[in-house]
């Protein structure tokens, strides 16, 4: 807003007219930066907001910290705002629904429930890429995305023995009640591993929370603003997000830690 301030004011604007059309006070509209040390970091905030638009100030004040910058997150909320870098998000109305839905499995520890779900997007062509992504419930890690153009209940069996051999199995799985998990192949991996499902009822994605939320910072961080050309390069770009998912983006609820030091610390604590 200060800059469109500014703008009025430069082209010859009466302060009082801008005043009354912004209901703000005259010391706004005269307010200076404190200086080389505030356009510094005003620098720094607008390349990090830059290079990832889905970030707010609290996720911008995480990555300064974690490049030895020790500021205070009022101090980053204010040039953030001054900045005009604030994004307007619509929130989404939390809804209730009974506990009453089988058994529904609650992550302790690393491999006690990973959440599966399927994204669709497209090459600038009109392609059409499905997504299957992975997640550990409890440290938050991605496994391996399978991007292809079609998913199959046997491509993901595959898929998941593939992951089995480098990150184990899990002891439950979430997801939803598509063909592709509900599938012959995927009921014989199941039975054959030992591993149990929960399956969301139809129609309530908000069921399967991590999968939802996953889902979002994925297309607003890799997808928004993106043409694919083919699936190859969908592939690699998105396998790409996910190692920055794992290793370098900070996770609020994991106290501003990445997935995969949260997951180190757990076993360093744990003596594994």
């Amino acid at each position: 807003m200060l800059g469109i301030v500014k703008d009025l004011k430069a082209s010859g604007m009466k302060v009082k007219r801008i005043e009354e059309l912004f209901s703000i006070s005259h010391s706004v509209i005269y307010y200076r930066k404190a200086g080389s040390r505030d356009r510094e970091l005003e620098d720094k905030i607008r390349d990090i907001a830059y290079k990832h638009p889905a970030y707010g100030y609290r996720r911008i004040w995480a990555k300064l910290r974690r490049e030895g910058i020790e500021v205070n997150i009022k101090r980053v909320y204010r040039l953030y705002r001054d900045m005009g870098l604030q994004r307007m998000r619509k929130r989404k109305r939390m809804r209730r629904y009974k506990a009453s839905m089988g058994e529904a499995p609650v992550a302790e520890r690393p491999g006690d429930v990973w959440t599966m779900d399927f994204f669709f997007t497209r090459t600038w062509n009109g392609v059409r890429v499905k997504v299957l992504m992975i997640m550990d419930e409890f440290t938050r890690v991605m496994k391996p995305p399978m991007v292809k153009r079609s998913i199959t209940s046997e491509d993901v069996v595959e898929h998941l023995e593939g992951i089995e051999k480098e990150h184990g199995k899990p002891r439950w799985i979430r997801c939803d009640n598509g063909s592709e998990f509900r599938g012959k192949a995927m009921q014989g991996y199941l039975e054959r591993k030992r591993v149990k499902v929960h399956y969301i009822e139809a129609g309530k994605p908000f069921q399967n929370g991590y999968g939802e939320s996953v889902i979002g910072k994925f297309r607003d961080e890799c997808l928004v603003g993106y043409e694919y050309r083919d699936v190859k390069e969908a592939r690699e770009k998105i396998e790409e997000w996910v190692r920055y998912y794992n290793e370098e983006r900070p996770h609020s609820s994991l106290g501003y830690k990445t997935p995969k030091e949260y997951y180190e610390e757990w076993r360093e604590r744990n003596g594994i």
